[in-house]
């Protein structure tokens, strides 16, 4: 990851796989890694999870 940083963003959510698939798909399944190529793309990812996680405000 470090010869990629200028263009490679990482972040490691506290969330178990379960949870983080119920927050993206409402449903039940897990979820490990989250993958996206677009900065838009991204901003999208990141605000579901932030408006689906309990404990977190909108």
């Amino acid at each position: 990851m470090k010869a990629h940083a200028p263009r490679l963003l990482c972040c490691l959510l506290d969330i178990d796989g379960g949870a983080l698939g119920q927050v993206f798909t409402g449903e039940g399944g897990v979820i490990k890694i989250i993958m996206a190529e677009h900065k838009d793309v991204i901003s999208d990812v990141l605000r579901a999870f932030f408006s689906g996680h309990d404990g977190i405000s909108k």
